[in-house]
């Protein structure tokens, strides 16, 4: 998972600390330390977190907890995995399974569903640095859609999909699609454009004395197509990286077009003429 997929969570922990007052006053910290994940100063960030205490003790001996913990500790192992993936030393991993595991203490003891999602999913994205699949499914099957963080529910639907397209599976991969299908966000247009392409992929690498298999496979695939094309969401990501998009939108084109989704061809023919002009 890449930094910026990250950012909206980090940012999520920063900004709830600004309505907390001085009953939280962590909030400037928090920011500071989102800025060093956007920096890449991941070890730097890491350490900030693990300063964020469980507990704060007021000058009149009044002590509560401080809210922020359990993310805290969940986002330092987050970044522990980063410093892993840069520098392949175990001892990061132990550091990110440690923050990890007193996250999940934390949250289960406050009740927590968000923090414990959390756990969940960054659990996941370690495991999936690691190349360990079952893993990573089983800690992604943590996160649940009710952790008042819909986007978390549904990227832990996106990384068990790209588990699933990585080991051939297409049918599991489908069903993760299906679970976010109807949700408003981008990555369902990212799942939906994966799937095409995997599907497309099966069905040509079919020999030609199966042609109704190949057919079936392909219909499939502009199906798929279809569903991105839907996504406003998606749509609208396009016109940031153009060339990028410019062969994304090639592909799909063949995809609908062998499947004769007039349709979809014209939406098509819309996105590319709304694409910025090559220099």
């Amino acid at each position: 998972m890449t930094t910026l997929r990250c950012l909206a969570l980090l940012a999520f922990v920063a900004s709830a600390a600004g309505a907390c007052g001085v009953c939280n006053p962590y909030g400037e910290v928090l920011r500071e330390l989102a800025d060093q994940v956007k920096q890449r100063r991941y070890l730097e960030a890491a350490q900030g977190y693990l300063e964020i205490p469980e507990t704060i003790t007021t000058a009149d001996g009044f002590t509560f907890r401080c809210i922020h913990y359990p993310n805290a500790q969940a986002n330092a192992g987050w970044c522990f995995t980063r410093v892993y993936r840069e520098t392949k030393d175990e001892a990061y991993v132990r550091a990110a399974r440690a923050a990890f595991r007193e996250a999940m203490r934390s949250a289960r003891s406050r009740e927590d569903t968000y923090s414990a999602s959390l756990v969940c999913y960054y659990t996941g994205l370690l495991e999936l640095e690691l190349g360990h699949d079952a893993r990573a499914l089983a800690a992604l099957e943590g996160v649940s859609r009710t952790s008042g963080a819909p986007g978390l529910w549904i990227r832990a639907r996106y990384q068990e999909q790209r588990i699933h397209l990585r080991a051939g599976d297409l049918r599991s991969a489908a069903a993760c699609h299906a679970k976010i299908a109807d949700e408003r966000d981008p990555y369902v247009g990212h799942t939906a454009y994966a799937l095409a392409r995997a599907f497309w992929k099966r069905a040509s690498a079919l020999p030609p004395w199966r042609p109704l298999e190949q057919i079936a496979l392909r219909e499939r695939a502009a199906d798929f197509a279809e569903r991105f094309l839907e996504q406003s969401n998606a749509q609208r990501g396009l016109a940031s990286h153009p060339e990028r998009a410019r062969a994304g939108l090639r592909f799909l084109r063949k995809v609908c077009k062998a499947a004769k989704r007039e349709a979809a061809l014209g939406v098509l023919s819309r996105l590319e003429r709304e694409l910025p002009a090559r220099d």
